[in-house]
């Protein structure tokens, strides 16, 4: 089976579950920051019309599905099931091994309610997770320096990031080299938790979205 698959000039992961993991654990084993992004169907629609992003992309370690209707337009050869994506498969095993090994996390975002539902959600299935600190800000608003700043005075070993895309992509391409880290894991500010009180979008924009990503992978593969 392949192991990468490319599309709009990113490769996604395409191994099973288990060396996915494997890889992203690897991070505490470096000294610099590993990036870990799951791909959603606003990045992939970025990086059809952006070759600057695209280049930023190469940036990111593993790539990862983490939307449905993303892996619903792959070829049927992708690893993970549409089941394990919803469920958040990969990030329920990552956030397991936090707590059995007592890494710290720092949320990144763009809102204290998406916090909030963060909290709610950590503390009923991952009580054990050691949330060391948080920050919510406007993108717009030129903060990063101090952002940056916050994170590396908590010097946790995993940053948890909520950002939108593709800004939290730039976000890192430029500055990860300053984070004191070892991981990074990129959820957008779209991503639902599994058993999530957020309320999902509505179902025709996610079947018209679905249409235009289907366009964009047969165009792009």
């Amino acid at each position: 089976m392949d192991q990468t698959i490319e599309v709009c000039g990113v490769k996604l992961d395409n191994s099973n579950l288990e060396n996915m993991v494997r890889q992203a654990e690897e991070a505490f084993r470096d000294d610099r920051l590993y990036v870990v992004d799951l791909v959603n169907g606003d990045l992939l629609k970025a990086l059809a019309s952006d070759e600057s992003l695209q280049k930023k992309m190469q940036r990111v370690d593993l790539a990862v599905v983490g939307d449905t209707a993303v892996a619903d337009v792959l070829p049927d050869f992708y690893t993970l099931t549409n089941e394990a994506i919803s469920q958040n498969v990969l990030l329920s095993r990552l956030f397991m091994d936090f707590v059995r090994e007592q890494k710290s996390v720092y949320w990144l975002g763009t809102t204290e309610e998406q916090y909030e539902f963060f909290r709610v959600y950590i503390d009923k299935f991952y009580p054990g997770l050691m949330v060391a600190g948080a920050f919510a800000f406007d993108p717009e608003a030129g903060v990063e320096e101090t952002v940056i700043n916050d994170i590396n005075r908590v010097m946790p070993d995993v940053i948890l990031s909520r950002l939108p895309v593709p800004y939290q992509e730039q976000f890192i391409c430029e500055h990860g080299a300053k984070i004191n880290g070892r991981l990074w894991i990129g959820i957008s500010d779209k991503f639902r938790h599994a058993h999530s009180a957020e309320k999902p979008g509505s179902k025709i924009k996610a079947m018209i979205d679905k249409t235009i990503l289907r366009r964009i992978v047969n165009s792009n593969s």
